[in-house]
């Protein structure tokens, strides 16, 4: 959430409404300050927050991303 200049919401929400449809995996320190009403208005697909495990970011990433499909 904490960058210079604009914040990870309002950079999604540019993003979102610039057309662009990845997926946003949103990590913060302090997920207490937001509602998931909040960030899901804003286009976030998903919220991780710290500290959190290797395997914890892997789930939440295999979550929001297609299964890699091999092309040999």
């Amino acid at each position: 959430l904490t960058m210079p200049r604009v914040d990870g919401l309002e950079l999604c929400r540019r993003a979102r409404k610039q057309g662009v449809e990845v997926p946003f995996l949103l990590i913060t320190g302090n997920a207490a300050l937001l509602e998931e009403g909040e960030w899901r208005a804003a286009g976030v697909t998903s919220l991780l927050t710290k500290p959190f495990s290797p395997e914890e970011l892997q789930a939440e990433v295999a979550k929001i991303l297609p299964p890699v499909r091999s092309t040999t």
